[in-house]
């Protein structure tokens, strides 16, 4: 799904619990990002909660209510899951790859009927690296383990079918695109002259066959304008007068959410297992573009990074960076790919020796990527 404008919604994905089959054993088990001690406070907090809840505990309480995330798994996107290649491409000529582009996860301990000793608690309260928080806060208290599940596998799913048109969008392979309206934004005013099912094939008489130009019409109308929009409904083509509205950044919002359908030229399979959510899906984008171009992207070196990606290349925020960026530097990783919207959450948790790149598309990823590997002391975009 997609919104217009801004691409696919940050949506901290839920973090998988097990382990992927591509993943390895971290290579730098003993290196820890350095962050300074805990905070007395929170020791001492911690500690003092940590008496309570044991006392509670001692006089039959109910398990402790908490779940934790910590650093996760690390996959390269380039090896294989098994003896299947993570990333698969049929009926279009691909090229040899090496260094490594490196997805990445937190795991999550705790939750529905899983609930966290105490001694793991007070664990993840003074460790940096562990983030301890109340179930509901990490798991929607009106899913069951097993909805969760399925909707973290529907997001790697359709971030994967993303990943493939964004690389196919920035490598300019065109990709046939229907753009179908799924729901409406609560504070746009598009419901009405649209309906859900509706099928966007122009907007200001310009035909619109990606999300990319429907992105770039939309922006033409000023915020709180009329967009003239073109749809196909029950076989016929209709033209609306469609208010628009403006997002805090100043944009044009037509207040629809889409759901894009894609007629792609070849096959591109992502294979992965026990992994979910779209925080992958920029770093599928990468290892796309990388298999379709001659010569290595990374110049033999080890990249890690993490983001959602949208049909037209735009990255989003997303959870866990914190862990993310310890799950990096344990695997290897040189470079970190952080999105734009998450770097209020790396300061201070950055390790010593993994340099930390600010992205907000595939196309500043593949450009971060291809001047780190020609000069690892290029100047580069930072979160400071």
């Amino acid at each position: 799904m997609a919104t217009v404008p801004g691409g696919s919604e940050p949506v901290p994905d839920l973090p998988s619990s097990g382990e992927p089959g591509s993943t390895r054993a971290r290579r730098r088990a003993h290196v820890r990002p350095r962050v300074g001690p805990a905070d007395p406070r929170l020791v001492v907090s911690a500690f003092a909660g940590a008496v309570v809840m044991c006392s509670a505990a001692v006089l039959g309480a109910a398990p402790v209510p908490y779940a934790a995330l910590s650093p996760g798994p690390v996959s390269n996107v380039l090896g294989s899951t098994g003896d299947t290649p993570m990333i698969d491409v049929s009926g279009r000529q691909t090229y040899p790859t090496n260094g490594e582009l490196d997805l990445l996860t937190a795991s999550v301990r705790g939750g529905p009927n899983n609930s966290l000793s105490m001694a793991e608690v007070v664990s993840g309260w003074v460790d940096r690296s562990v983030v301890v928080r109340p179930v509901q806060e990490i798991y929607p208290a009106d899913l069951t383990s097993e909805q969760i599940s399925e909707r973290n596998t529907a997001q790697m799913e359709s971030s994967q079918e993303s990943a493939t048109a964004a690389a196919l969008h920035e490598l300019g392979i065109e990709v046939p695109t229907r753009l179908t309206i799924d729901r409406f934004v609560d504070t746009g005013q598009a419901e009405g002259p649209l309906r859900e099912g509706d099928r966007i094939v122009a907007v200001g008489g310009t035909e619109v066959a990606s999300m990319a130009v429907l992105r770039e019409q939309v922006q033409q109308v000023e915020p709180g304008g009329s967009a003239s929009v073109t749809v196909i409904r029950a076989g016929r083509r209709v033209q609306e007068p469609v208010p628009t509205t403006e997002s805090p950044e100043g944009d044009t919002l037509l207040g629809v959410v889409i759901n894009p359908t894609f007629d792609f030229p070849f096959t591109v399979k992502i294979s992965i297992d026990r992994v979910g959510g779209p925080s992958a899906g920029m770093m599928f984008a990468l290892g796309i573009v990388d298999k379709l171009t001659p010569g290595a992207l990374t110049g033999g070196k080890t990249i890690a990074g993490t983001g959602t990606i949208s049909s037209d290349g735009q990255v989003g925020a997303v959870g866990a960076v914190r862990q993310k960026l310890v799950a990096a530097d344990d695997g290897g990783a040189e470079l970190f790919l952080v999105p734009a919207g998450n770097c209020a959450e790396v300061a201070g948790y950055a390790p010593d020796g993994l340099r930390v790149v600010k992205i907000a598309s595939l196309s500043d990823a593949v450009r971060a990527v291809q001047t780190f590997a020609a000069d690892e002391n290029a100047t580069l975009p930072t979160c400071s």
